[in-house]
């Protein structure tokens, strides 16, 4: 077993980061804190937002913050049924992204529909 050592600062106080894992960090102020105002949340692909941050559009939400989703990509690549039209799969798409989008409490998403599989 190898002996940690403690850094006094274990218990970082709320909106401070702990310490990193090798123990060597220091509290500071939090990365995350969001200034004042509405948040634009920008995806490549339809459910990326939801997968890399749903958890603070949630809580963005919860404290009253105007949530916006921008989708780039129109969606047309996201599936597995090669006999789908695009049109009904980018349908599909944005269907399943309003819905998510509504489960963590946000209403408006806009989708740019760039053809998916090509955006650089």
């Amino acid at each position: 077993m190898i002996d940690e050592e403690p850094t006094g600062n274990e218990h970082a106080p709320e909106g401070m980061t702990a310490p990193d894992i090798a123990g060597t960090g220091a509290a500071v102020p939090s990365p995350t804190a969001l200034p004042a105002g509405p948040v634009l949340v920008v995806a490549a692909h339809h459910d990326d937002a939801e997968f890399g941050c749903g958890g603070a559009m949630a809580r963005l939400v919860a404290e009253g913050r105007r949530v916006v989703v921008a989708i780039v990509t129109d969606g047309s690549e996201g599936g597995e049924d090669p006999s789908m039209p695009d049109e009904v799969l980018r349908e599909q798409r944005e269907a399943e992204q309003r819905a998510a989008s509504v489960e963590l409490g946000v209403t408006e998403v806009v989708f740019l529909r760039f053809p998916d599989g090509r955006l650089e």
